[in-house]
């Protein structure tokens, strides 16, 4: 039976520029999902940390502390994203319990400080197909 379990925490922006500068600072510290024009005029630039932990609010820190260790120049590109939010992605399951999670006071504010929104999303239970 699946139950209902936490997957990840991306950080998407979205810009009408081109984000690698800010993919290519952060290295090899973010795993990157999707780096580049996603439309006739929006670059996304979404990414998880590398060996990110089990818990979103964890996550939630460590993906706002990298702003903070990016160039001035990098700053000044994020700030002018049209779109900067935390997705908190979650398997959906059959199990007959719901699942929770809390984010801190304290990192909550550091998502406000760095300009993020914050969404929710529920992946859909996967049915497998036999070949």
């Amino acid at each position: 039976m699946n139950e209902i379990e936490y997957a990840n925490t991306d950080l998407e922006l979205w810009s009408k520029e081109d984000l690698s500068s800010i993919a290519i600072e952060l290295g090899n510290r973010i795993s990157v999902m999707h780096n580049g024009f996603f439309s006739d005029k929006s670059y996304l630039l979404s990414f998880e940390v590398t060996d990110a932990p089990n818990d979103p609010d964890k996550a939630i820190k460590l993906l706002c502390d990298m702003y903070s260790k990016l160039s001035a120049s990098a700053r000044i590109t994020w700030k002018r994203c049209y779109k900067k939010s935390l997705v908190i992605g979650y398997r959906s399951g059959y199990g007959q319990r719901g699942m929770e999670h809390s984010i801190s006071h304290k990192n909550l504010t550091k998502v406000t400080e760095v300009g993020l929104g914050l969404g929710i999303c529920v992946y859909p239970i996967m049915n497998e197909i036999n070949t």
